[in-house]
């Protein structure tokens, strides 16, 4: 795994940069004369952030993965002290408690930072002793100490490899406040500016040293420029311009002023300074909160707009040598994302002397670093020159060559060549004058390391990335579309999750998130706000599915099912399955969960079954109706066949009742009984019109006498029977002839007249003419039964053939209404079926009874008809003959 030494600016073209902070990375420890340390305060705490991502620590023995990274405890290089072997992590941060056992003035402690098991970022905590002089005769205050800081002037340009215009003159730095002056900056700052997408930032650093509140650094002190950065994606920045202060105080350590201790704090997203309002939870708005104070009482805060003022503090103990105040700021990024960081300003004193002489000046301590490019394999050895000038800043003696290029140690590194294969290496160096205001010091150096720690030189812009060994092809700037697309090649990608930038809520695929989308690629989960499938295969849809076709291997759920639009649909929700209409009520078919069925028309071809039921139309039925056992048929409230309700009752026992408590018509199928109370009226068919009745015989001669009186036309009506023959009387005188009657109208023979007084036969008379036949009456309906062509004995067995065959009617003449039909089975044991002809159909006789019908009282009809004859009198005396169209009364 390549390992990255990056000791104050890491070179990277990514979107979302590694940035790693470490508190306190320069610490001095109060020391008695006596050699007594005081570690207090001596830890540090170590945080990670990719873009604006905090990253979360792990425990030492656990391999960081993604969004992680741990410091492994046996990679801790600690050169003369002993580091917390027990490091604790507060939330998302890695912490080091106080140091221990220095064994010399100088110590450090690196940090090899392992982050997300892809790259690995030291970071180098330095201490030293600030030792307590002997207590000496009072004399006149001591010179003050020395004072050293590295100055950095920042510059923005947008090419990395032509440097930005020099600055020029010479600059004055001020230890207290951290400003430079004097000298033509030339757009130089003391800041680091914003740099905008695209640019790099460049950097030219020297060393100012002095026991003065100032130090003048001319031009050619500053070491050559270099690109320090590049810019990245809205990357987030925190300004705290004093992030440390020393109060001047009293050799008994009362603060003389708290003049310059307070600060500015900035915070940027990008070039863009968000906005100090106390509150941070508006977009683009961020607040401080002072989580941890030391010794110390937080000066005013005042809102200054973009940034926040900290006033002067004050309430520093006496006794109090060292104090801190750990700002908390947290806020919300323009797009919605929230943040915090901590940030730590540390205090010290600087007593004054308490002996009245002149002390020593105090011994001055450097360090600083040497560069080596190297054209063969293995790390080159430490250099044997180990003279440092303070007048120069340089390091010079043997193996050192500031003129040289390549295979030798350099103060100030060599601008890096990406397609060179050389391997570039740095060493520390170290070291404390033994003797004030010497002009040189004797250093030390720690161990060679590899500055750049491929295998091979990386290419960071375009073409192709290469480690020496294999290559591959990075995203870039073409990869992005003009549309803002952007084209990645998924074999570029290895990684366990997708993540966006507002991600936010449930990301497992178990619930939607508040905002963005997460793909967990190690279990195939995908979670976002309006879609999501969880690990076991789960899927939810906030909106609408729509899909040209599928299939659904298990059960299907939801609230509403709806396939077609408008009222062309079927649809399944809580109220039931309809379809014909949206609306549930509207819908010409529909069923409830309760299993409620409406229908507008239905046809079954199949058995029906069911417990009830209404019918509020007219139920036709094509073949046979028939009652299951125990069934019944009867009208509304006529419920059993004892009921008197007027109605019609019916069931399978073969009980039968027609009526009500007074006029009714039962049969009891128990008993075999038929009982019928009120008047039965049957009327019979109209009988066949009868055939022209014939010509009455001439009478006799009457016996001659006074001419009758003619007598009145009788009705018209058929042809009286012939007279009887008068008794003969005497032969009376020959009457004259009397008038020929008129003939009478076709009907009855008027009354014979009185027989005259019989005389002498008279001479016979004239017949008279004939009666004019009466008009044929129509045919008059008629009762016959016919046989059926097998078993069956339904209507359609009657035929015009054999209706004609029954009534002896000619063709074309057929049924005519009222007539009544019993249709007998050939063969078969079905009983006949009687049939009424109702001038357009067959339909079943309403009564037809099989054998003789006996009543004991009345039967009264509109009319009674019979095909042959009807009987009345008990002896016969009335005899309505209707084969030969007559009645005969007999006396």
């Amino acid at each position: 795994m390549p390992t990255y030494e990056i000791e104050k600016y890491a070179i990277t073209t990514e979107a979302d940069a590694y940035t790693v902070n470490i508190t306190n990375d320069a610490k001095t420890l109060p020391t008695t004369t006596g050699g007594t340390v005081t570690y207090d305060d001596s830890g540090t705490t170590i945080s990670v952030f990719k873009g604006t991502k905090q990253l979360q620590a792990v425990a030492s023995g656990t391999t960081p993965t993604f969004d992680q990274f741990r410091v492994a405890q046996g990679d801790i290089t600690d050169t003369n002290i002993t580091v917390d072997s027990s490091p604790s992590i507060s939330g998302k941060d890695l912490v080091f408690g106080n140091v221990s056992s220095i064994t010399a003035s100088q110590a450090t402690i690196t940090y090899p930072i392992n982050i997300e098991n892809v790259i690995t970022i030291s970071k180098t905590q330095s201490l030293s002793k600030s030792i307590q002089g002997d207590t000496g005769a009072t004399g006149a205050t001591g010179a003050a100490g020395l004072n050293t800081a590295t100055v950095s002037l920042y510059n923005k340009n947008t090419s990395d490899s032509s440097a930005p215009s020099a600055f020029s003159g010479t600059f004055t730095y001020t230890f207290a406040t951290g400003a430079v002056t004097g000298g033509t900056l030339n757009s130089w700052t003391a800041t680091i500016p914003t740099v905008p997408q695209g640019s790099f930032l460049w950097v030219r650093q020297a060393t100012a040293s002095a026991n003065t509140s100032t130090d003048t650094i001319a031009t050619s002190e500053f070491s050559a420029a270099v690109v320090a950065s590049a810019s990245g994606t809205d990357g987030m920045s925190f300004v705290l311009t004093n992030s440390s202060h020393t109060f001047p105080a009293s050799s008994a350590g009362a603060v003389s002023s708290y003049t310059g201790s307070g600060t500015i704090i900035e915070v940027y997203e990008g070039s863009t300074a968000l906005a100090y309002d106390g509150t941070g939870t508006a977009d683009g708005t961020w607040k401080s909160t002072e989580s941890t104070i030391t010794n110390i009482s937080v000066g005013t805060k005042t809102d200054s707009g973009t940034y926040l003022t900290v006033g002067d503090h004050s309430g520093v103990a006496n006794g109090t040598d060292l104090s801190k105040i750990i700002y908390t700021i947290s806020g919300v990024r323009a797009n919605g994302t929230a943040f915090s960081t901590p940030l730590q300003q540390s205090f010290s004193k600087s007593k004054a002397g308490v002996t009245p002489d002149d002390g020593d000046p105090g011994l001055r301590t450097i360090q600083g670093y040497l560069f080596y490019e190297k054209t063969t394999a293995g790390a080159p050895s430490a250099p044997s020159g180990t003279t440092y000038t303070f007048s120069t800043g340089v390091v010079s003696g043997t193996g050192i060559n500031d003129s040289g290029t390549t295979n030798t140690w350099k103060n100030i590194p060599r601008t890096q060549d990406a397609t060179s294969s050389n391997t570039f290496y740095t060493i520390r160096y170290f070291g404390t004058e033994a003797s004030a205001s010497a002009s040189t010091i004797t250093v030390s150096y720690s161990s060679v390391v590899q500055h750049t720690s491929f295998s091979g030189v990386v290419t960071f812009s375009g073409g192709t990335l290469t480690d020496g060994s294999s290559s591959t092809t990075p995203l870039e700037a073409s990869d992005v579309g003009s549309g803002g697309s952007t084209t990645i090649d998924g074999a570029r990608i290895t990684t366990g999750t997708i993540s966006s930038s507002n991600l936010s809520g449930t990301s497992d695929g178990s619930a939607f998130t508040s905002a963005g989308m997460r793909i967990t690629l190690s279990n195939g989960a995908i979670a976002s706000k309006n879609f999501r499938v969880a690990s076991d295969g789960t899927a939810a849809f906030s909106g609408a599915l729509s899909a040209a076709s599928g299939t659904f291997g298990g059960a299907l759920s939801g609230g509403t099912i709806s396939i077609g639009s408008s009222n062309n649909i079927f649809k399944a929700d809580s109220n039931g399955i309809y379809l014909g209409n949206a609306t549930f009520g509207s819908a010409p078919f529909r069923v409830t969960p309760a299993g409620a069925l409406t229908a507008t028309g239905t046809t079954i071809s199949g058995a029906i079954t069911a417990t009830s039921g209404t019918f509020s139309g007219t139920v036709n039925v094509g073949s046979n109706l028939i009652l299951a056992s125990g069934g019944k048929f009867y009208t509304p409230g006529k419920t059993s066949f004892a009921s008197t309700t007027n109605g019609f009752y019916l069931d399978t026992t073969g009980d039968f009742n027609l009526g009500d408590a007074t006029n009714y018509l039962k049969y009891d199928a128990s008993s075999g009984a038929v009982s019928m109370a009120g008047t039965l009226n049957i009327t019979g068919p109209t009988g066949a019109t009868g055939a022209a009745g014939s010509d009455g015989s001439d009478g006799d001669d009457g016996a001659t006498g006074a001419t009758g009186a003619t007598g009145a036309t009788g009705a018209a009506g058929s042809d009286g029977s012939d007279g009887s023959d008068g008794s003969d009387g005497a032969t009376g005188a020959t009457g004259a002839t009397g008038a020929t009657g008129a003939t009478g109208a076709a009907g009855s023979n008027g009354t014979n007249g009185t027989d005259g007084t019989n005389g002498t036969n008279g001479t016979n008379g004239t017949n008279g003419t004939d009666g004019d036949d009466g008009d044929d009456g129509s045919h008059g309906s008629a009762y016959y039964s016919i046989e059926s062509s097998g078993t069956g004995v339904t209507s359609g067995e009657i035929t015009d053939a054999k209706i004609r065959t029954a009534t002896g009617r000619a063709s074309p003449l057929a049924e005519v209404t009222g007539d009544t039909c019993t249709v007998v089975a050939a063969s078969g044991s079905a009983s006949p079926a009687s049939y009424n002809y109702n001038g357009s159909a067959w339909v079943t006789a309403t009564m037809s009874i099989d054998g003789s019908l006996v009543a004991t009282g009345t039967i009264a009809g509109g009319s009674i008809s019979s095909s042959t004859t009807i009987t009345c009198g008990s002896a016969g005396q009335v005899l309505i003959d209707g084969t030969n169209n007559r009645i005969l009364i007999t006396d």
